[in-house]
């Protein structure tokens, strides 16, 4: 498996793999262990086969290696994640921490993005950004408590529909809002959009690039 890891910003990395497949399976446990909607995968030891009865049986088939082409994950849920598989890691999720043994070590606050395309980084760069910029995630959610009540009930349901954790929602609604704008065209296909959407979706563009201008 080839993977390079690039510092995007200060304590945020990104794992760029040569394809989705390599990164879905590589990162599929540490993705859902930190954001999972079922209460069986979320902060629990699961193995692959695990993820893929219950990802199946809820969607109706296994298409996550095709359904999902960008990852995060917070140091603190993945500082959770060794902890729960000690002794039980994959051979590429190995590979995974030892790309990333100098932020571990190092004891700081951290965010980890993956994909295989540079096109994921404005979204995965906003999930870092609230997490690492305290300034940062309190605008944005400034800009989330003014969203009218029916766009956010849009993006929470179709956020549970495709199995996001209702830990994250408000996370995802904010990337999401970004990532819109920025690629012009609606990055949940699960959710309707509406024409009066895009003003909303600058907003959120517009603050993001305040704090984030490499795009």
């Amino acid at each position: 498996m080839k993977v390079e890891l690039r510092e995007l910003e200060s304590n945020v990395y990104f794992l760029k793999f040569d394809n989705q497949y390599e990164l879905t399976v590589t990162m599929l446990r540490f993705q859902e262990f930190y954001e999972s909607a079922y209460p069986n995968i979320q902060y629990k030891y699961f193995t692959l086969e695990d993820y893929m009865d219950t990802y199946a049986a809820d969607q109706g088939n296994f298409t996550y290696c095709s359904d999902w082409n960008g990852f995060n994950i917070p140091s603190k849920s993945l500082m959770s994640f060794l902890e729960v598989y000690r002794g039980k890691l994959r051979d590429k999720e190995i590979q995974v921490i030892e790309l990333l043994t100098d932020a571990i070590l190092s004891g700081e606050k951290f965010y980890v993005i993956a994909g295989c395309e540079d096109k994921v980084i404005v979204h995965e760069m906003a999930h870092a950004l609230y997490y690492v910029n305290e300034e940062y995630r309190e605008n944005m959610d400034t800009l989330l408590a003014s969203l009218p009540k029916e766009l956010m009930k849009r993006f929470t349901d179709a956020l549970t529909e495709v199995t996001y954790s209702p830990l994250v929602h408000m996370d995802e609604v904010q990337a999401y809002c970004v990532d819109n704008f920025y690629m012009k065209e609606n990055q949940l296909p699960n959710m309707k959009l509406k024409k009066a959407d895009e003003k909303y979706f600058e907003q959120f563009y517009s603050l993001f690039r305040e704090y984030y201008e490499n795009n």
